[in-house]
């Protein structure tokens, strides 16, 4: 019987990598499945763990539009019924979190 081997790893470690990967696959299924007018089968055959460039997700419609980061913001910002440019903060991922800091907004 040949050992399964996922990412160089086999035995029980290989399992737990097949286990987690077979949850995103569902988690991610279940979740576009719910959002998205898209046939169940024609689904399953996108999910096989290919990566989409953003107009590819777009033309199989994953996705409703391309922007930039700015463009989000913006958006996020309207659905939220915010006037004027929308504030952001950005936490450096350099620093530990602290949770008695306060972050002045």
């Amino acid at each position: 019987m040949k050992s399964l081997s996922i990412f160089g790893f086999t035995g029980s470690i290989g399992s737990q990598a097949l286990q987690i990967l077979r949850k995103h696959k569902e988690q991610f299924i279940a979740a576009v499945e719910e959002n998205r007018d898209i046939d169940r089968s024609e689904l399953i055959k996108l999910a096989d763990g290919r990566v989409f460039t953003g107009l590819q997700s777009k033309d199989l419609g994953l996705v409703d539009m391309l922007g930039t980061f700015d463009d989000a913001i913006n958006i996020a910002g309207a659905l939220g019924n915010i006037k004027g440019k929308p504030k952001t903060i950005e936490i450096n991922k350099n620093t530990k979190p602290n949770k008695h800091k306060t972050i002045k907004i």
